[in-house]
């Protein structure tokens, strides 16, 4: 077993993520790993970063790169779809898509991933959510429906993950 503390970032390629993997990589005893579904230069330009290709809406490719991380100690989760689309203006279908790639898709990571924090003894599972998701902020006046299928998804993830 390690003595590194081990840390994945789950769509590291831009935004939070990246700078997650920034702030990790240059920590000692520290191995940070991002996922990407695609290349990207940003994350390949910080040093000591293991890169691994993720994509949240395939169950092949997150059981491929579960598959690369026999342990594991901290899982966070950032990646994710939204704009502010008020659910009047919204189909049922871009609402299938915005639960599959923000709560679907954060169960299957957590579900492969499972086996990985639990051969370490850390096990923390992070979930960088929104004040979108918030029922309480969404039920103020004037502010129903404004976040629509990005809120509906966001407080699905907070209810999935609390």
């Amino acid at each position: 077993m390690s003595n590194e503390h081990i840390v994945l970032v789950v769509g590291a390629s831009c935004g939070i993520d990246l700078a997650l993997d920034e702030e990790l990589a240059p920590k000692q005893n520290t191995l940070a790993i991002g996922t990407v579904r695609a290349p990207s230069a940003a994350l390949d330009a910080v040093p000591n970063v293991k890169v691994l290709t993720l994509d949240l809406a395939d169950e092949a490719s997150i059981a491929q790169a579960a598959s690369a991380i026999p342990e594991l100690d901290a899982l966070i989760l950032n990646a994710g779809m939204g704009k502010r689309d008020p659910i009047s203006a919204t189909s049922t279908t871009d609402l299938g898509a915005y639960l599959n790639v923000n709560v679907l898709s954060s169960h299957r990571a957590v579900c492969a991933l499972l086996p990985a924090l639990r051969a370490r003894k850390t096990r923390r599972i992070v979930t960088i959510s929104s004040s979108s998701g918030s029922i309480g902020q969404q039920a103020q006046p004037g502010s129903i429906g404004l976040t629509g299928c990005y809120g509906t998804s966001k407080a699905a993830l907070n209810m999935l993950l609390v």
